[in-house]
């Protein structure tokens, strides 16, 4: 179930692309991490898809949040350091900056992060942007930190990272059928973060 609302999440927001197919926050370090400047008039930047050097970075804090947003925020937090969402919404979730799926639990606050490959931003763990690296290395990267789960649904297309609360999503797994020219599944496309508990 995990993986279906993880694909059914991206999906629904990217799939016609052709790309792929309560933990307390402290609001000083949060405004402290983009020095005084909004994310969202940072991504209107024409700058941002041109260099990557200047795109602004995310960094992803397991079972705490990524960026600016902390699990557990309420919607108005979350518009009032990033902006309003993008017009795509529902009752659990919004979208931001194009590639930033917000999901909110049933009391309104921040239960989980999805973050697509973006001209935008770029999301860290460790030093490491996920979506840069190819799918083995991001493993393996993430496994340096905590082991996947090999009995999660989908092995191969999803990975989750119980002790993290991460998750790694792709849409095909590439064989040896797969064009050396195509890069679908080589490199994985959502990465999820969630509160404590969100993956069990």
């Amino acid at each position: 179930m995990v993986a279906l609302l993880i694909f059914s999440l991206i999906w629904t927001r990217f799939g016609s692309r052709e790309w792929g197919d309560n933990a307390m926050h402290d609001e000083s370090p949060s405004r402290r991490f983009w020095n005084g400047g909004s994310l969202a008039a940072i991504a209107r930047s024409s700058t941002l898809s041109d260099e990557r050097t200047k795109m602004q970075t995310l960094e992803i804090q397991p079972t705490v949040g990524v960026g600016p947003i902390r699990f557990g925020m309420s919607r108005a937090e979350v518009r009032e350091l990033i902006g309003p969402h993008d017009g795509d919404s529902d009752e659990d979730r919004e979208w931001y900056l194009e590639d930033l799926a917000i999901e909110f639990d049933s009391s309104g606050k921040v239960a989980f992060i999805e973050i697509a490959e973006s001209e935008n931003f770029r999301a860290v763990l460790n030093g490491e942007c996920l979506h840069e690296l190819d799918a083995d290395s991001a493993i393996a990267h993430v496994k340096k930190s905590a082991a996947y789960d090999p009995n999660a649904p989908e092995p191969g297309y999803t990975y989750v990272f119980p002790a993290l609360q991460l998750s790694l999503w792709r849409p095909v797994v590439p064989d040896a059928s797969q064009d050396a020219d195509d890069p679908t599944g080589r490199a994985f496309e959502a990465v999820g973060v969630g509160r404590t508990g969100y993956f069990k």
